[in-house]
């Protein structure tokens, strides 16, 4: 599952990556280095949570609405702001981070808002993102 989430996090890089070159934008540069060494996870050479009976795991929080967005005008509620709402996010990170958490899962494709019709993917018919969902993701 960890060799997963790694592959998963690297894709995610190289698709902000390749659409900042796409837009002649400078490609994002990570400074943190995320690795599993010997099925462990370490962030910038170190063992996550070390010394506590969480070492090496990469515990994360499911925060697939700090991106959200929909896109349909009937369902969309009443002043939602996707960029806003991703900056209230963002606002709050050093809160979580000061909690221990370490990871936080996002999502191309919203999650379940509660109610039906919404148009929260970052997926165009085509297969291509669109850019304002993954500006959003590259804040993060």
């Amino acid at each position: 599952m960890r060799t997963l989430e790694l592959r998963l996090l690297l894709l995610l890089c190289f698709a902000i990556t390749a659409l900042d070159q796409a837009h002649g934008e400078t490609p994002f540069k990570p400074a943190t280095r995320v690795a599993v060494s010997d099925g462990f996870w370490e962030v910038n050479g170190k063992p996550t949570y070390a010394g506590t009976d969480a070492e090496g795991l990469l515990m994360n929080v499911r925060t697939v609405h700090a991106t959200f967005e929909d896109r349909n005008d009937t369902t969309r509620p009443k002043d939602f702001d996707a960029d806003r709402n991703t900056a209230t996010f963002l606002d709050k990170l050093g809160d979580y981070v000061d909690h221990g958490v370490l990871s936080f899962t996002l999502s191309l494709q919203g999650g379940d808002p509660g109610y039906t019709g919404a148009l929260c993917s970052a997926y165009k018919p085509d297969g291509t993102l669109r850019k304002p969902f993954v500006e959003r993701v590259a804040k993060v």
